[in-house]
């Protein structure tokens, strides 16, 4: 009897063109996800979800907007989530291309300053998250950054340490 194929991995369609080095495909990006009201996010690339962010930028604030009829006007019509590694060296020049994130964004990526923090800048929060470590003989190489954006239809994740960037991608993290 043969035994049946172990099933897709939901994000097997990101994970088709990674580069190994980095855990990343050519544009830097390790995940990427669509979310949608009343639905599971399912996974998306660099060029499906610039389809979905310039089909929304059509409506105000870039989301489409439920009716008033039902009661949920203003309500958010999804959001797309993407994660890239900032130790590809296309992924900085790729967002500076292809997304609209404030300046404040690409200063934080490059100011040095790795302090916890949230700032807001033209519409977008502004993050920057630090690993909590309670076992105090840690490796300071496992110390990982993340640096967030997250706008009306765009949450963007920006990942510093390789470490965790290896655990990510050859776990099932997601």
């Amino acid at each position: 009897m043969l035994a049946s194929p172990a099933p897709a991995s939901p994000h097997a369609a990101n994970r088709a063109n990674v580069i190994p080095a980095y855990g990343s495909d050519e544009n830097g990006l390790v995940y990427g996800y669509l979310f949608l009201p009343e639905t599971s996010g399912h996974a998306v690339n660099t060029t499906q979800a610039l389809q979905w962010l310039a089909d929304a930028e059509q409506t105000p604030h870039g989301m489409p907007k439920a009716s008033e009829a039902d009661g949920k006007q203003g309500q958010s019509a999804g959001f797309v989530w993407l994660h890239f590694n900032l130790a590809n060296a296309t992924t900085l020049s790729w967002m500076q291309q292809n997304l609209q994130l404030p300046p404040e964004f690409y200063e934080t990526l490059v100011d040095g300053s790795r302090s916890t923090r949230v700032d807001f800048a033209d519409d977008h929060l502004i993050g920057v998250l630090n690993d909590v470590l309670f076992d105090f003989s840690f490796d300071p190489s496992q110390v990982s950054t993340l640096v967030l954006c997250a706008g009306h239809d765009l949450l963007l994740i920006i990942i510093f340490s390789l470490f965790l960037l290896r655990y990510v991608t050859t776990s099932n993290f997601i």
